[in-house]
């Protein structure tokens, strides 16, 4: 009888033992998801020029590694995001004749 209590302890021990391990092994397994799909969230959104990449508080921009020839890196610079007035931009034809008239 004490034999089979004796036996029961063990495999209930041996259960929480692996139930514990697969909690354990949970973390890391985590961590590795959520660095992947942060990387695949950053390159499609550096493919589509996303510019709120620039005020992301989950990225930093550390130093330009490609860009035109002739490009200077310059340090401890902020960026800012800069829109282009449409206003400025003649949309009619007669808008560019008067500019070229003048």
């Amino acid at each position: 009888m004490e034999r089979a209590d004796s036996a029961k302890r063990v495999k209930g021990m041996a259960i929480l033992e692996m139930m514990l391990a697969s909690l354990i092994l949970l973390f890391p397994a985590w961590l590795v998801w959520r660095a992947f799909s942060t990387s695949q969230q950053l390159e499609l959104r550096l493919a589509q020029g996303d510019a709120s990449l620039l005020s992301d508080d989950r990225f930093s921009i550390d130093r330009v590694t490609l860009g035109p020839q002739g490009t200077q890196l310059i340090e401890d610079v902020q960026f800012v995001a800069v829109q282009t007035p449409i206003a400025s931009i003649p949309t009619e034809t007669n808008d560019i004749q008067s500019f070229q008239g003048e």
